[in-house]
């Protein structure tokens, strides 16, 4: 069974209600509260006959979102799949999202998809970036291993993208991004950030992969200076 929370805005009525939900202190309004109270039957159905409990965000889009500048969404995601991460199985409840629209019908497809990356890794592990790739998302605006309310990293299971992207990985090249709010760059292509994505999310699920069943990929791009031309 899978919850998708939204923004906790979804429902049309939006007064002031106090609550204390960590989901729902950034608007403190009855919409996220009435999702929030969703989201608590959710959490504590114990799930049967070997079917399981996930979360996830419909409309993942750039721009970092956490529990302090917006209520639910995929801050809210990252929250509940650490508060039960410990929990049996089945009552787990695993985290993930979907690209809100292809990144590949956008004017620059590479950084989209590099800052959509961003803010679905951002409060976990996965900001560290790969041995490929280390520090892939460090210096992005906002970005932390940690986000508040929680003291500890969240665990992600799984990300969905669009198949157009997918075609689009597969047939275009290396171009240089932005990966820093110091105006850091790094030339890669749509295929390797989709490559990192996939061997992060081995690395910070409920329960981690094995170092050894974590694929590896070389990148498509070299960001070293190539070799001094040698005489013959």
């Amino acid at each position: 069974m899978v919850v998708t929370p939204g923004n906790g805005e979804g429902f049309p009525f939006d007064s002031d209600m106090t609550n204390a939900t960590p989901l729902c202190q950034f608007s403190m309004d009855s919409s996220c509260t009435a999702i929030a109270c969703i989201l608590s039957y959710f959490q504590n159905y114990h799930s049967e006959n070997g079917n399981g409990k996930a979360c996830q965000i419909s409309g993942l889009s750039s721009g970092i979102v956490t529990l302090s500048n917006s209520d639910a969404g995929m801050a809210g995601v990252r929250y509940l799949s650490a508060q039960w991460q410990t929990a049996n199985p089945l009552d787990q409840i695993v985290g993930g999202g979907q690209f809100d629209h292809a990144f590949s019908f956008t004017n620059d497809p590479e950084q989209q998809e590099f800052y959509v990356l961003a803010n679905f890794f951002n409060g976990t592990l996965g900001v560290n970036g790969t041995a490929t790739f280390p520090s892939l998302f460090t210096n992005a605006p906002g970005e932390s291993t940690v986000n508040f309310p929680l003291t500890t990293s969240a665990p992600l299971n799984y990300l969905q993208v669009y198949n157009q992207d997918v075609l689009y990985a597969e047939s275009n090249g290396c171009v240089v991004i932005t990966n820093g709010a110091g105006g850091q760059t790094i030339s890669v292509s749509a295929q390797d950030l989709l490559n990192a994505a996939n061997q992060l999310l081995f690395t910070i699920g409920q329960k981690p992969y094995p170092p050894g069943a974590i694929p590896a990929y070389a990148p498509a791009c070299s960001n070293s200076a190539p070799a001094p031309c040698m005489p013959p």
